[in-house]
């Protein structure tokens, strides 16, 4: 499993890798549109866009490469993979975590005769009961 520092340090620089690549295909397409209409000035404006893209592009991966080395990961396409494959493991386990939290607190509250507002016992027509607080099942 990935240490939760790292997995925020990777979901951040995942989010600047999109931003970036987003922002240089916002230049590209300005740059096509300056390059058909002949707009010099235009032109030099997105290709200094471009650079700055570019640039951090390099930082984020080199961010990655790091990342991938903190992991015990390495940085090519396999150690990558590795990390989302974790990431996405890390992700499941939070669901069925959370999934078990809520049938536990769900069974002891019915246990303890605290299940009035949550709707989790049915009467013998399947119905959710609407009543009022009910006796606890069982006490220690």
């Amino acid at each position: 499993m990935m240490p939760g520092d790292l997995r925020s340090d990777f979901d951040a620089l995942l989010a600047r890798m999109a931003q970036a690549a987003a922002q240089l295909a916002g230049a590209l397409a300005q740059e096509r549109s300056a390059l058909r209409d002949l707009d010099v000035a235009a032109l030099d404006a997105t290709s200094q866009a471009k650079q700055r893209c570019l640039a951090e592009l390099e930082a984020c991966e080199r961010e990655r490469a790091r990342c991938c080395e903190r992991a015990g990961e390495t940085a090519d396409p396999r150690g990558m993979h590795a990390l989302l494959a974790c990431r996405s493991d890390n992700r499941a386990m939070g669901v069925l975590l959370g999934m078990n939290k809520r049938r536990v607190a769900e069974t002891l509250a019915l246990l303890l005769g605290d299940a009035q507002d949550r709707g989790t016992a049915y009467g013998p027509d399947g119905r959710a009961h609407a009543g009022g607080p009910r006796a606890p099942i069982a006490s220690a």
